[in-house]
C-alpha cells in the first residue's frame, strides 16, 4: 500500500458487507473486489496507482508514473509485484475482519471464513491462481479503460 492512497472508505462494515457477499462463493473474489474498491474506485483517482498492460507496469508514486521493468508476459516479475498487492489487501481484510469477529459476524460465517484463512496461508494453488488472475485481468482492464 501507497502512503498516497485514500482508505477513508474501506471501513469494516464495508469489509463485512464483502465478506457476506463472498461466503458461499469460497471467498475467491474478496481480495479483487477489495482491490477494485480502493485501486479502481473512480471516487478515489488519487487510489488510481497501478497500470498494468502488455507494454509495462507502472506504479504512480508521489504524482510520477515509474515503469517497472515487468510486462504482463514478464510473469515472474508481475506475479511477484501483484502477488504483494495481493497479500497487502489481504492483510486488511483480516485487520477489519479480526475487528468484528465477536460482534457482527455469525458462525457460519467466521467457519468459512476460516477456512480460507487457512487456504490463503498455505497458498492453496488453486486460490491463488483464481486470485491472482482475477487480479491482472482487473487492472489490465482498468488501464485500458482509463489510457494512463
Amino acid at each position: 500500500m501507497s502512503p498516497q492512497e485514500n482508505m477513508e472508505h474501506i471501513t469494516s462494515d464495508k469489509i463485512l458487507s464483502l465478506i457476506d457477499m463472498n461466503v458461499d462463493d469460497d471467498f475467491d473474489k474478496l481480495i479483487p473486489q477489495v482491490i477494485e474498491l480502493i485501486h479502481l474506485n473512480k471516487n478515489y483517482p488519487e487510489n488510481h496507482n497501478i497500470y498494468i498492460s502488455n507494454t509495462g507496469i507502472k506504479i504512480k508514486k508521489d504524482n510520477k508514473w515509474k515503469k517497472i521493468t515487468a510486462t504482463r508476459d514478464d510473469h515472474e516479475e508481475t506475479v511477484a509485484l501483484v502477488k504483494n498487492i495481493i497479500h497487502d489487501k489481504y492483510l486488511i481484510i483480516i485487520n477489519k475482519y479480526d475487528s468484528l469477529v465477536k460482534t457482527k459476524i455469525n458462525k457460519k460465517t467466521q467457519q468459512q471464513f476460516e477456512q480460507f484463512k487457512k487456504l490463503y496461508n498455505k497458498k492453496y494453488k488453486k486460490l491463488m491462481e483464481d486470485i491472482l488472475n482475477r487480479t491482472l485481468d482487473q487492472l489490465s482492464d482498468f488501464s485500458k479503460k482509463d489510457n494512463i
